[in-house]
């Protein structure tokens, strides 16, 4: 009697078809891996594109856009930060209303500090708001633990449970700090502290000059990590993604970067005084990047 062998792989096909298979993996990941950021930088777009849209319908109430914080002044150029003069609030809840979160915007008590007992602004404080997170951030939590600075770390202990924000008022085109902290009394940008200005103040033109920026913040539990509910703003003297090294990740002054940065590779996302919402290369020219966060500079901004 005549017996056949069944057909089979014989190993060394084994082998190759688990190497193609692999290959095929490689190959495909980095695509499913773009896709997806790329859809994590369209959602980041329109989030910004909603806090623009806000901060109009904010300024067609008040005749100007919200102060990028609330910081008691004391001298020309300074401020005071002792303790219980500087825990204001921050542009972000003053827009709740407009991003119909009219609900937590109630539970703030802005006749006193937000750190102030009894701390109902703190539990207010707590509320999550998507909009204000970048889909791409990379740490994944939703609060802080400390909450951030202006333009520096700056520690601000006890005031956990913030809810955090990945975007940071345009304030100045140089240094808009008067000691390497705290902020000068008038910035040349649109947002400042204590101050918003209105569009009639925009002589650069609403569609050249910045407004809001993407602010990569550092990871919870450290000082650089930044919320809607504090005081908040940045300068462009340092360009965009311009890298911090001198501490390790996961130390407590852990931050990635001093001023506008991102998620996203290549640059970040910039809101316009026009509510108009564009990626802007970290290859910027210097010049043009300063003459775009001036609102009255009058210099001539070449495509970008």
């Amino acid at each position: 009697m005549r017996t056949h062998d069944r057909p089979g792989f014989t190993l060394v096909e084994l082998l190759v078809v688990i190497a193609i298979i692999g290959v095929l993996v490689a190959l495909l990941l980095p695509a499913i891996q773009a896709a997806r950021e790329a859809a994590r930088r369209t959602k980041c777009s329109n989030n910004m594109k909603q806090l623009g849209l806000a901060l109009h319908t904010y300024h067609d109430t008040h005749g100007r856009f919200p102060p990028a914080t609330m910081i008691t002044v004391t001298t020309p150029a300074c401020t005071n930060m002792g303790l219980g003069s500087y825990q204001r609030f921050g542009w972000g809840v003053l827009i709740l209303p407009q991003l119909e979160q009219g609900a937590t915007y109630d539970r703030f008590d802005f006749t006193k500090a937000y750190n102030v007992a009894p701390n109902s602004d703190l539990e207010a404080g707590g509320a999550v708001i998507p909009t204000f997170i970048c889909p791409s951030n990379v740490f994944n939590a939703p609060r802080c633990n400390f909450t951030g600075g202006i333009t520096q770390p700056t520690g601000l202990g006890g005031l956990d449970d913030l809810s955090r924000t990945d975007y940071s008022p345009v304030t100045d085109s140089v240094d808009w700090t008067c000691d390497g902290v705290w902020p000068k009394k008038d910035p040349n940008g649109i947002m400042g502290h204590f101050t918003g200005n209105g569009l009639k103040d925009v002589v650069d033109g609403s569609s050249n000059t910045l407004l809001l920026g993407e602010q990569a913040n550092g990871e919870p539990g450290t000082y650089n990590c930044h919320t809607y509910v504090t005081f908040d703003g940045f300068d462009t003297a340092n360009g965009i993604n311009d890298p911090i090294t001198a501490v390790p990740v996961g130390g407590t002054w852990h931050f990635r970067n001093s001023g506008f940065s991102s998620y996203h590779p290549g640059g970040c996302h910039f809101v316009l005084a026009d509510a108009s919402v564009r990626f802007v290369s970290e290859n910027i020219n210097q010049a043009t990047l300063a003459a775009l966060t001036t609102r009255f500079g009058r210099e001539p901004i070449a495509g970008y």
